[in-house]
């Protein structure tokens, strides 16, 4: 989802919002409930491509 949502961002964007749907882990929740993620490509250590997920805020 995060790869389709970067090819809908602005040409050259290196950060986009992701919405996702999560069911939380603790197994007394099965109904989804919506996340928000924010998507970063960039270059990793050896110059390939690294795609970071990460929480807003964080």
């Amino acid at each position: 989802m995060a790869r389709f949502a970067l090819r809908r961002a602005e040409h050259g964007a290196q950060e986009c919002v992701v919405k996702v749907a999560r069911v939380p882990r603790c197994g007394l929740v099965q109904t989804p409930r919506p996340a928000v993620l924010i998507a970063r490509v960039g270059p990793g250590d050896g110059g390939e491509v690294v795609l970071t997920l990460r929480l807003r805020g964080e």
